[in-house]
């Protein structure tokens, strides 16, 4: 047993001394490559149909045993065109793996920790002592050891004052985890808070989160999840004051089967806004609970072809290029799309309004026409083969609510808005329901039924009313061709 335990023992001095002294020139190499290859540069503007490109160069390595030394740069580039080329002042300083720690912590084949103080840039030294902190961000890199790379960034919270006036950052953390076709990202910014003399803006704590990747389908997007949330914020100036409350904002986009989804989803605590004589006597406006929460569907191949085409192609300069746009058009057309307002709320010294909508345009069941007798088929939209539902509802004091808050409880403005609905409460366009008003409109094969009633028994209604309301329903609609 004791033989047992001193070749256990050597075995694990041997394995400690391989990675302790042998393995790291290895690593190194294995990280100064993925590092060179980063002058292939980074394509950051394809989702908007640009042609970008931010390229880190790293250059004149020394290498050591344990770790190595370069020069870095910073090129960008746009539509083909240098914006800026620029070296970072201080020499990058790559510590070989494997065993690494450090800022972001994690292990991998190699890590860069670069350090912004007064000892690297004296033109910090001034700001250092003024703001009280030892360096004025840390940047990490770490190459893992599967090819991807984790990027940390770390500003301190500081704060200083002059003469009454104050500045104070709340800080920023964030990591990120880089793959070839995937992101993952978690941040925070503390806030930030600024006063001179009697004005003042605070913005409360922001934190991101964003899950994305990459899909052959959609080369252009990227498709995901990525959620802020906010405290809000605070601005006084010149007596008024503006306020948001909890913010937290979500978009998710992704394919299923062959069709392209995104969904959005906020919510907004309350905004209020108060006037020159206080907060609470001088109210001007107010909304609480705005809530809103919206989607579509899209055919994911007609869509990555429009991306594409406006990314590549451009203006059409030719025969050639009007045709294929032309052809893309009619694709477009034979695309099955639905949008979803599946929740638009808010709510007014606790009178709420809540509004949704579903509209679907069926593409594919149109008629076999070229595009040109498609586009003349569009001008009638009574003809399309579209559907929409539309409901609202909202509590019956809201309208008065809100013109009073703004100042105009009994003005021209109020008596107008007060008719308009009394016309088209006695036109059964709005409906009583309790202490609501509510309105269902649907449109279906050209017809169009407000209430479940058909239009034509509404237009018959209307017919002998003479109020606003009515005749602009009834404009519209003979305008819109719809039965």
């Amino acid at each position: 047993m004791r033989l047992l335990g001193i070749l256990v023992s050597a075995l694990v001095a041997i394995l400690s001394l391989v990675v302790a002294v042998v393995l790291p020139p290895i690593f190194g190499t294995v990280a100064r490559s993925a590092l060179d290859d980063l002058d292939r540069g980074i394509r950051v503007g394809q989702a908007f149909g640009t042609d970008a490109e931010l390229a880190v160069l790293f250059d004149d390595w020394d290498a050591g045993w344990f770790s190595s030394t370069a020069s870095i740069w910073v090129n960008a580039e746009f539509g083909g065109t240098g914006l800026f080329s620029a070296e970072v002042p201080v020499p990058v300083i790559l510590r070989h793996g494997p065993m690494i720690s450090g800022t972001p912590s994690g292990l991998g084949v190699g890590s860069i920790e670069l350090v912004l103080d007064e000892s690297s840039i004296p033109a910090l030294r001034q700001f250092d002592e003024l703001a009280g902190v030892e360096a004025f961000a840390r940047l990490g890199l770490l190459l893992g050891f599967g090819g991807g790379a984790r990027v940390g960034v770390d500003v301190p919270d500081f704060r200083f004052s002059s003469r009454g006036d104050t500045f104070r950052f709340g800080g920023l953390e964030a990591v990120a985890d880089l793959a070839r076709d995937a992101i993952n990202l978690e941040g925070e910014f503390g806030g930030l808070q600024v006063s001179e003399n009697d004005n003042r803006a605070d913005v409360g704590r922001v934190s991101l989160m964003a899950n994305v990747y990459k899909d052959s389908r959609m080369p252009v997007l990227w498709l995901g999840d990525v959620q802020v949330d906010s405290a809000g914020f605070t601005v006084l100036g010149n007596g008024r004051l503006a306020e948001a409350g909890q913010i937290r904002v979500r978009l998710g986009t992704g394919i299923s089967g062959d069709v392209f989804d995104a969904r959005m989803e906020g919510d907004l605590s309350h905004v209020r806004i108060a006037g020159e004589d206080g907060y609470d006597e001088g109210a001007m406006f107010s909304l609480e609970d705005l809530a809103a929460d919206v989607g579509v569907e899209y055919g994911a191949h007609s869509l990555a072809l429009l991306m594409d085409a406006i990314r590549s192609a451009g203006v059409p300069r030719g025969l050639g290029d009007a045709l294929a746009m032309s052809d893309i058009a009619e694709v477009l057309l034979r695309e099955r799309m639905l949008v979803r307002v599946d929740k638009l709320a808010f709510a007014h010294e606790n009178r709420p309004a809540l509004a949704s909508l579903m509209f679907e345009f069926r593409g594919d069941e149109l008629p076999d026409l070229n595009i040109e007798q498609l586009s003349r088929l569009a001008t009638n939209p009574a003809r399309l083969p579209l559907s929409v539902d539309f409901n609202l509802a909202f509590e019956q004091d809201l309208p008065r609510g809100l013109v009073h808050s703004l100042g105009g409880g009994g003005s021209r403005e109020a008596r107008q808005l007060d008719g308009a609905i009394r016309d088209m409460v006695a036109e059964d366009v709005l409906q009583e329901d309790g202490d609501d008003y509510t309105l269902h409109a649907e449109f279906d094969e050209g017809e169009l039924y407000l209430n479940g009633e058909p239009l034509d028994r509404v237009m018959r209604r209307l017919g002998g009313q003479r109020s606003d309301a009515g005749n602009m329903l009834r404009e519209l609609v003979l305008e819109l061709g719809i039965r």
